[in-house]
């Protein structure tokens, strides 16, 4: 698997702004080929018991020795407020041509950019 799971976790820092961290997965993220896909998905879950508000970034490819897939994340997570809440969205991108700037151009992206997160997730699943 190209573009490894430590290269990305090396460029993302807690002291960088939302705006560098999707710069640097979009930097990151390895040529699309067949089958792969990246998502952005914001909403407010309790996956770890609380309830926090994710901005995330998913890079998924398939995983050729079996029919699942590896989805590479970066979970921005926020602390849940009146104004998070509103935010839920799900957008996924085959070509990788048109995220980011779906990414950069919604409400939540402005939400994130004017508040302080929590805390940086960087870390690999299969689906």
């Amino acid at each position: 698997m190209s573009n490894s799971l430590e290269e990305l976790k090396s460029k993302i820092t807690d002291d960088m702004t939302v705006e560098e961290i999707v710069a640097a997965f979009e930097q990151w993220y390895p040529p699309m080929e067949e089958e792969d896909m990246l998502l952005f998905e914001t909403g407010t879950f309790s996956f770890t018991g609380e309830p926090l508000f994710y901005f995330s970034l998913v890079k998924q490819i398939p995983n050729d020795e079996d029919d699942e897939y590896y989805q590479t994340h970066i979970d921005i997570l926020y602390k849940p407020d009146a104004e998070n809440k509103h935010f839920s969205d799900t957008f996924w991108d085959e070509t990788g041509e048109e995220i980011f700037a779906y990414i950069r151009n919604s409400d939540a992206f402005q939400y994130a950019k004017a508040h302080q997160f929590e805390k940086i997730d960087i870390y690999r699943t299969e689906t």
